[in-house]
């Protein structure tokens, strides 16, 4: 079975190691790399055998409407080769519910070609410490957050983000919906984490530096991904302190 990854970086450094990691065992991950990016997240990237790189560069800083396009471009060059896609953003960890093997749950979903992943929003714990590649599996680095998946924002994570090689879909802004004719979704699911807020130096580099201030007049006009548009540092950490104390998750 071939399982191959799409997912858009933007000076994602700091997460690429642990992203990287927690994927090793697909056949390819696809990188559309920003071309604006400046960190080192392409070196990280090309250090990796299963990884292949994309150069794409947006006219006018973050424009969700042309990232949606080019998503939806490349998934359909993908989705032919290979038995499952996972299209993904650069802080999103999923995994099959009940830790299976994830060729073994893939290989039973013979009546699906979607498959939903449902994530939680975690933060760093009081009890946490500090991020590290030595912890295994790469999520237990994180294990505490708001169990709410269920209602409001934190319901746009369960996502249709694993499709079956073949399937004829296009993903709106966000992969937050999936369109097509003769969409199946499957009955089990995998879990799976956010890591936007997984710690606060990382969170507030990436939120407000690599999101809020590239936003390009588009997203602004039409108030897409409208949660970046008016952090501060100050916001991000004031979220990140109300979540110290959240309970254990899995």
């Amino acid at each position: 079975m071939k399982i191959k990854a799409l997912t858009m970086w933007y000076n994602e450094e700091f997460l690429a190691p642990y992203f990287l990691k927690h994927y090793s065992y697909l056949d390819e991950i696809h990188i559309i790399m920003d071309a604006d990016t400046s960190d080192n997240s392409i070196d990280v990237a090309y250090a990796h055998p299963n990884v292949t790189v994309e150069q794409f560069r947006f006219p006018d800083g973050m424009d969700d409407i042309i990232k949606c396009q080019k998503l939806n471009q490349v998934m359909q060059g993908m989705l032919p080769t290979c038995d499952w896609l996972y299209v993904l953003d650069a802080d999103e960890f999923i995994w099959p519910h009940g830790c299976e093997n994830p060729r073994d749950f893939l290989a039973r979903q013979t009546g699906a070609n979607v498959v939903i992943a449902r994530m939680w929003q975690v933060y760093r714990n009081a009890v946490d410490s500090d991020l590290s590649l030595m912890i295994e599996p790469v999520p237990f680095n994180r294990r505490y957050g708001d169990p709410n998946r269920e209602t409001g924002s934190n319901s746009m994570y369960n996502k249709p983000i694993i499709i079956k090689g073949g399937t004829e879909c296009t993903l709106d802004l966000g992969n937050h919906r999936l369109f097509g004719q003769g969409l199946t979704v499957g009955q089990e699911y995998y879990d799976g984490v956010h890591w936007a807020n997984a710690d606060p130096e990382f969170a507030i580099e990436r939120r407000v530096k690599n999101r809020r201030d590239r936003q390009s007049k588009v997203n602004l006009q039409y108030q897409l991904t409208v949660q970046h548009h008016n952090i501060t540092e100050e916001s991000v950490r004031a979220e990140l302190d109300s979540h110290l104390h959240d309970p254990k998750l899995f």
